[in-house]
This record gives structure tokens, C-alpha cells and sequence, in this order.
């Protein structure tokens, strides 16, 4: 893959053909090749829950129960004021410290969708800290996730169980001297609105535990 650098410089990165950029020859431009990386999420995968008899404790808690070990995470809340939130890792350190991250692809594979009552996920960011790797009761706590991760949300109406859902994430957000942690939420969850008696709002992924064809991966572009 290419990309082209215009004469504006590394803000203004857009990509273009060289057939078509050959048909403007008062642009100034360069040809850069771009190495891609895939990588599993770990084995720290999982997700963490709160619940209790008050929606309001369980949502605004500040820690929960920690699930890592199992091969699909939760995502969402159900009217048994149970609020799960979800969390993915990637080892992104072989990325060379000097390049430059130009684009980032989440990779989920859904496993089971109980939306009925349909909700956004929503990708966030607590880097450098949060989420810890691995889990801690403590990285339920939504004060820790301040920085939206993504420009794009997965609808549930669009929930699909037969294959993967591609999500972009903002190259800022992909730790080239580390582990990339990645909180996924619903966004009924963030802002607070209280599930209704007798309708599920929650879907779920799978995890590293699950095994090949349905691994959590995040593709990385760079150069």
C-alpha cells in the first residue's frame, strides 16, 4: 500500500492514486510505502461488571467484578442493574517508535446479541493507565475513560453474529512502546439511562479465549 503525502505536510495527509495526482502536476507530492500490523488481543481480554438493587450504584460505581478468563465479554446492562463494560488489549510495541500511525481498524467478532432495547458502543480510551493489563476491580470506574477512542459506533440494530464488525480507531489512541488498551461502552451505559423492567440491553463478544477465526485484532497501519 502507498500513500501520498501532499505539500501541506503531515497534517493534511490524504490518499490519493499517483494516476490521478499525475493529471494535477501543480500538486507537490510524495510516495511513502506503509508497512501494516496485525495483532491478537491478549489474554487479558475481558470485561467487568457491577451490579445492584439502585441502577445509580451499579452505574456509578468506582470498582467491579472482574471476568477475564472466559471466551466472550459483555457489553451493555440489563434490568437487573447489572452494567458490564468491555476491555481489549494489544501488544503494539513492535510498531518502530519513529513511525508514523496513519490508520487503526478494531476487529470484533459478535457472539451473542440480547439488544433488545438497541444502544451505541462506544470505543474509550484511559491510556496511559486504564485499563490496567491485566484487570482490576478498578477499571469499572468511568471517571478513569475521558478520551472518546473512535469517531465511529457500532449500532446494535446493525449487530451481526456471523462474522467480524470493522471499527476505526484514532491512530493517537495505538502505543508503540506498549500495550493499546481499549475500554468498548454502551452508550445507554455513559449517559446514564436506567434499562427498563423486562428488557435486555446487552450483546457480547468473543475473546483471545475463543481461538482462531474469532480473536479480537486490531489492524495498524503505519509508515
Amino acid at each position: 500500500m502507498t500513500i501520498i503525502l501532499l505539500a501541506g505536510g503531515l497534517n493534511t495527509v490524504l490518499l490519493f492514486s499517483t494516476s490521478y495526482l499525475n493529471t494535477k502536476p501543480g500538486y507537490g507530492y510524495s510516495v511513502v510505502t506503509t508497512s501494516s500490523l496485525t495483532v491478537n488481543a491478549t489474554t487479558d481480554d475481558g470485561w467487568i461488571q457491577n451490579t445492584s438493587g439502585v441502577y445509580s450504584t451499579a452505574q456509578g460505581a468506582a470498582n467491579g467484578s472482574v471476568y477475564s478468563t472466559n471466551s466472550t465479554f459483555v457489553v451493555g446492562q440489563d434490568p437487573s442493574y447489572r452494567v458490564a463494560r468491555g476491555f481489549v488489549f494489544f501488544d503494539t510495541s513492535s510498531i518502530p517508535d519513529a513511525a508514523t500511525v496513519v490508520s487503526a481498524t478494531l476487529r470484533l467478532y459478535g457472539a451473542v446479541d440480547a439488544s433488545i432495547q438497541d444502544f451505541s458502543i462506544l470505543i474509550y480510551s484511559g491510556q496511559p493507565s486504564h485499563p490496567y493489563c491485566p484487570l482490576r476491580p478498578q477499571d469499572f470506574d468511568a471517571d478513569n475513560y475521558t478520551m472518546n477512542a473512535s469517531s465511529e459506533t457500532l449500532f446494535t440494530s446493525s449487530f451481526s453474529t456471523t462474522g467480524y464488525v470493522n471499527l476505526t480507531v484514532y491512530p493517537i489512541e495505538i502505543n508503540k512502546t506498549g500495550i493499546t488498551r481499549l475500554l468498548l461502552w454502551s452508550s445507554r451505559d455513559k449517559n446514564a439511562v436506567q434499562p427498563q423492567s423486562g428488557v435486555d440491553e446487552y450483546v457480547t463478544f468473543y475473546t483471545n479465549e475463543q481461538g482462531s477465526g474469532y480473536l479480537p485484532q486490531l489492524v495498524v497501519t503505519y509508515y
